[in-house]
């Protein structure tokens, strides 16, 4: 009889549920294993739109490599927890993403857009406020304010 290796292990111990036979032994059967490795098999996402099908052999690749799968989740690289589909994920790094690098466009101060738009836009010297004597100037930049 030929059984899985994860059916093998959870059989240890107990009758074959085919033939009832005690002694089990394991014997890899790489003729076996070619053959359902070469079975044809669409991609578990087909339901999402990827239209991928080949072996059975091919499928890990498929889901893992950064060119796989367009709809594998796959984790934010900047590390901000988010997980997005590998088609979407340019859009998240660049847009997106709290923690994506980011540079104050008044000063090029870097960090995470998180960082700039919350921590240091509010202390920015060439941050542009309006007049606070209401006289019309709209971009005045706050270290000439003080």
């Amino acid at each position: 009889n030929h059984l899985s290796r994860e059916a093998y292990q959870r059989l240890q111990g107990k009758r074959c549920p085919v033939c009832r036979e005690e002694n089990l032994t394991a014997v890899d059967d790489k003729y076996l294993k070619r053959k359902v490795m070469s079975l044809k098999v669409r991609c578990p996402h087909k339901a999402e739109g990827c239209k991928w099908q080949g072996e059975l052999g091919n499928l890990e690749e498929h889901l893992n490599s950064a060119k796989g799968c367009l709809f594998v989740d796959v984790d934010c690289p900047f590390s901000c927890g988010g997980r997005v589909q590998r088609r979407n994920l340019e859009e998240h790094k660049s847009q997106h993403c709290p923690k994506r690098p980011f540079a104050c466009q008044y000063c090029n101060h870097e960090a995470t857009f998180q960082e700039v738009t919350i921590e240091h836009w509010p202390v920015c010297e060439k941050y542009p406020l309006p007049c606070p004597n209401e006289c019309g100037e709209e971009e005045i930049e706050r270290r000439h304010l003080k």
